[in-house]
């Protein structure tokens, strides 16, 4: 056996071992849920890929983190790059959730872009090369532009007529979705990311009128409050999944309407 499964919800005192059959699909996770899997110290890189690819394709709405406090030292390298490429959102040195350290590693503004795109390829919501190349830059730089025909003209270098036919042709339907969705989603990382900083202070460094317009956005996009955001819950899978789908995508498939 190349590894141990664990599950911690909040508020994330303990560890609770599970049966990998217990994971046949994450609809019985709670939101917020953390699934841990301990390597063993004799697991090899190609079984430890056998075993985390499966459980990281079912883990839709989980954070999935690694112990690797039984591997090697000199395999952590490349191991790290293979479990990042496999859906592998953090992992830790020793046997233990410490939540601050880990939320930061999960709200890391350098590694977020890439590890969400790494999510919508995963599961589908990005089915093609193509549909990940044109989500990349919406996911990385979107909230940084008011509207999709300013980042259509800075980031793509294209009109913004341009931009919605190749969106199309891809199977990702309307741009400007995808961009007010990622809007919203870099303000709810940073309640995470910086709990202790005022809504309204947040509000306007991500470009909303104030924060009950943040607050309203919030709901309407991804059915969360600010407060369960900043205190309760790690991870953005369990908020991100159910807003993509609040825009008519289901993994696979194309965009509706």
């Amino acid at each position: 056996m190349a590894m141990t499964l664990y599950t911690m919800v909040p508020p994330y005192a303990a560890a609770i071992p599970l049966r990998s059959d217990a994971l046949e699909h994450d609809a019985v996770l709670r939101p917020g849920a953390v699934v841990v899997s301990r390597l063993h110290h004799d697991a090899r890189i190609k079984d430890v890929v056998a075993r985390i690819e499966p459980l990281a394709l079912r883990l839709r709405t989980a954070t999935l983190v690694v112990w690797a406090d039984l591997c090697p030292r000199e395999h952590l390298p490349r191991l790290g790059a293979v479990l990042a490429s496999l859906g592998v959102q953090a992992i830790a040195p020793k046997p233990v959730v410490e939540v601050d350290r880990l939320r930061k590693q999960l709200c890391n503004p350098e590694t977020l872009p890439d590890a969400v795109t790494q999510w919508l390829r995963l599961h589908d919501f990005a089915p093609s090369g193509t549909a990940v190349r044109l989500l990349a830059p919406v996911v990385a730089y979107g909230h940084a532009h008011g509207n999709f025909a300013e980042l259509a003209a800075q980031v793509f270098g294209r009109s913004e007529v341009t931009v919605r036919r190749r969106f199309a042709a891809a199977g990702l339907g309307s741009p400007t979705r995808w961009h007010q969705l990622f809007r919203v989603f870099h303000a709810a990382v940073s309640l995470q990311r910086e709990p202790a900083m005022a809504v309204s202070e947040l509000a306007k460094r991500h470009g909303f009128y104030d924060a009950s317009a943040l607050r309203r956005r919030l709901v309407h996009v991804f059915g969360v409050n600010a407060r369960d955001l900043r205190t309760m819950y790690l991870g953005w899978q369990w908020f991100l999944f159910p807003g993509v789908r609040r825009m008519g995508l289901t993994p696979g498939a194309r965009l509706r309407g």
